[in-house]
C-alpha cells in the first residue's frame, strides 16, 4: 500500500491523472483498499492537471468506494473539499465559455450545500465539515473560509476581467 501512495504521490506531483487512475484500478485488481491518503493524492493529481471533471469523479469514486462493505471509508476533511475549490476555482477564472463556467458554480455551491446538509452521499458529513455545530471550533470555520475564498477570488477575478476588457 504505501509503495502505491508513493507512486500516486508522484503522479500528484506531476499532474499525471492517468498514471493515477491506473494505480487505483490496479490497487482494485490487486485486492488493496485504497486508503484516505490515496484518495487524496488523486484527487490532488486532479488538481494539478486542473482537471474539474475528473477531480469530482474522484472524489464520487472515493465516496462509493468507501461505503463498501468491509472498506476503509473516504471521509473527507476540510483539506479535502479545498482541492476540488481549487480546481473550480482555476475552471471559473480561466474559462470563458459560460455553459462551463455555469456547472463550476453549480459544484461550488453543490459542496456547500452538502457540507452544510452533512451530505453522506458526497461523503460531507465527517464533524470537521460540520457549519452547524454547537461548539464552535477551527474546523468549521476553515471549511466555510475555503468556499468564501473560492468565492471571493471569482468575483474578483471576474471584475478584473471586465475592467480590463472594458
Amino acid at each position: 500500500m504505501a509503495c502505491q501512495n508513493l507512486f500516486l504521490r508522484a503522479y500528484a506531483f506531476s499532474g499525471d491523472i492517468n498514471k493515477a487512475q491506473d494505480i487505483l484500478r490496479r490497487m482494485g485488481t490487486d485486492g488493496m483498499e485504497p486508503n484516505v491518503a490515496s484518495w487524496r493524492q488523486a484527487l490532488k493529481a486532479a488538481m494539478k492537471a486542473t482537471k474539474s471533471d475528473i477531480v469530482g469523479a474522484f472524489w464520487d469514486v472515493g465516496v462509493a468506494y468507501g461505503k463498501k462493505k468491509d472498506s476503509r471509508p473516504f471521509a473527507p476533511t476540510v483539506s479535502n473539499v479545498e482541492l476540488p475549490l481549487n480546481v473550480y476555482l482555476h475552471g471559473l477564472r480561466n474559462i470563458s465559455k459560460q455553459k462551463v463556467r455555469n456547472l463550476l458554480n453549480k459544484n461550488i455551491m453543490s459542496l456547500y450545500e452538502g457540507i452544510e446538509s452533512k451530505s453522506e452521499e458526497r461523503g460531507l458529513h465527517h464533524e470537521s465539515l460540520s457549519v452547524k455545530n454547537d461548539v464552535e471550533d477551527n474546523h468549521n470555520q476553515q471549511s466555510m473560509l475555503a468556499i468564501l475564498r473560492t468565492v471571493v477570488s471569482y468575483k474578483l477575478s471576474l471584475s478584473l476581467s471586465l475592467s480590463l476588457s472594458g
